[in-house]
């Protein structure tokens, strides 16, 4: 059952805390519930199952699909999300906390539109977002481009360490960039480099305190307008 209730936290995209107040549950015995430490109880499931327009006879036995009737998901007649389909977000996703797992609400003020990608395998927590700027132009590997008006497909960070030479999208409370991010030689500080070596675009550190989320970029679609 703990399995379950993981899944509802990862699809809900919150962190355990909000997803335990949303249902009205105390967040401190949810995390117990969610390691087993804690015994779920019916009155809870009811809860959650309220809050969330889930269906209880799944949620207690693993019975029929998930959603009742959809709540913001895509779900096949088996209970799973179409897999070539992704949340499409607005720029203002990285300054409202949906990468912090605190923006509840961020599904419901920031959603764009789902966006259909047949080619790409999408996994939990993907979502997609566009990027505007020519700072991440690469000329010398066009190949590896993110170009201006691209389709970013990110995934939120929540690892405690970080993959030099990888892009991600770096979120601070005045907005956000998309940067490849390399060792930096300032204690403290994220070094964000820039892939267009040839139009001035120079590296440049963020404080590590100012950083609200981070996202890992794991699909680029480029469009050109004619």
């Amino acid at each position: 059952m703990k399995e379950r209730l993981k899944r509802l936290v990862r699809d809900a995209r919150m962190n355990p805390n909000a997803f335990a107040n949303q249902a009205g549950i105390a967040p401190s015995n949810f995390r117990k519930m969610l390691s087993g430490e804690q015994n779920i109880t019916d009155r809870t499931l009811a809860k959650i199952s309220d809050a969330f327009s889930v269906n209880y006879d799944w949620l207690k036995d693993g019975e029929g699909e998930p959603y009742l009737d959809g709540n913001g998901e895509i779900v096949d007649t088996n209970g799973n999300k179409n897999e070539n389909t992704l949340p499409f977000f607005d720029e203002e996703i990285f300054t409202g906390g949906y990468l912090q797992g605190t923006g509840d609400a961020m599904m419901a003020y920031n959603k764009v539109d789902d966006v259909k990608l047949p080619l790409l395998k999408v996994k939990e927590g993907d979502f997609a977002v566009q990027i505007h700027g020519r700072s991440m132009i690469d000329n010398q590997h066009p190949e590896l481009s993110i170009n201006d008006g691209a389709i970013v497909c990110l995934r939120p960070w929540r690892e405690n360490f970080i993959e030099y030479g990888e892009r991600y999208a770096i979120a601070t409370r005045s907005g956000f960039s998309v940067k490849y991010i390399t060792p930096s030689d300032k204690e403290g500080f994220i070094k964000c480099t820039p892939a267009n070596t040839t139009e001035n675009f120079a590296p440049y550190y963020i404080n590590a305190n100012d950083v609200t989320g981070l996202a890992k970029v794991t699909a680029i679609i480029n469009v050109q307008i004619l």
